[in-house]
């Protein structure tokens, strides 16, 4: 049984973006009946006043979201928006940060390699939203890179978990490799992860595709359209550019991909201290 409370981080820059994060948030706090706590920090004292009648509108707006209700704590402060997201996470025991990005426009906005750094100062697993609504079934197709490393696959309860949530289909993807030894490494990724899905009673497809493993960015693009994914899910390899893995321009590449998809990144260090969304015993 579920006893321990549950808590959602949703940084919000009051872009354009904020309020489909902020719905983005509300729903998966709904299904995890998590407290969401949103937060907006100012530069300067003086923008408090505004700041927080923002904040009052978004809360206002996410109230009026059907379904469960959802405990929302909120607060507006002086400091530096990049710095605060991680010890704020800490702060309030977060599960999940709920964060919108801008694709490449601005400078101060959370973008490409900014959302990458923020994701890396956090064991805690990120969900990355463009200006692209949830959908009313939520996220009813899961797109998921499998990798030659261990933690590809042990990255495997943490989107299971969230298919339970939304009664999703998983879609198995693994790249074409050259090399015998590795091509057979990651069909057995592919094979352990399609047999753990099945276990769990979650739908799943799988797909060798034709593009390498230099070009993952490209194959998660071409599953993506064919199963019209609206989420995907990926290990944050930006410390670890090595063969098999997804790098960081890959990862920026998919965080900002064209279709506005949202993306669930997990960094390697969460998969092993982290458990998304409680247990599902």
């Amino acid at each position: 049984m579920e006893s321990k409370e549950k808590h959602i981080l949703l940084p919000l820059d009051f872009t354009g973006v904020s309020p489909v994060a902020a719905e983005h948030a509300y729903h998966v706090a709904q299904k995890v009946g998590a407290v969401l706590h949103l937060r907006h920090w100012v530069k300067n004292e003086k923008d408090l006043s505004s700041a927080e009648e923002k904040m009052a509108s978004i809360v206002a707006k996410v109230k009026g979201i059907e379904g469960a209700e959802v405990s929302i704590n909120s607060m507006v402060a002086k400091g530096n928006f990049m710095k605060e997201i991680a010890s704020e996470a800490e702060k309030v025991n977060a599960m999940l940060i709920v964060i919108g990005t801008h694709g490449l426009q601005g400078v101060e906005h959370v973008v490409g390699t900014h959302a990458i750094r923020i994701i890396g100062s956090t064991m805690v697993p990120f969900l990355v939203v463009q200006e692209k609504a949830i959908g009313p079934l939520g996220y009813e197709n899961i797109i998921v890179p499998m990798e030659l490393q261990s933690e590809s696959k042990q990255k495997l309860d943490l989107v299971a978990r969230m298919a339970e949530l939304f009664n999703s289909e998983i879609h198995l993807l693994i790249p074409k490799e050259k090399d015998e030894f590795l091509q057979n490494a990651l069909d057995r990724n592919l094979n352990y992860a399609k047999t753990y899905m099945q276990n769990k009673g979650i739908a799943c497809t799988t797909t060798l595709s034709q593009e390498r493993g230099s070009e993952m960015d490209k194959a998660v693009f071409e599953v993506m359209e064919e199963k019209n994914g609206d989420l995907i899910a990926i290990t944050n390899w930006h410390e670890n550019k090595v063969l098999g893995v997804i790098g960081t321009d890959d990862t920026q590449d998919i965080i900002i991909n064209k279709a506005m998809t949202p993306v669930l990144v997990i960094n390697p260090k969460t998969i092993s201290d982290f458990d998304l969304f409680g247990t599902t015993a």
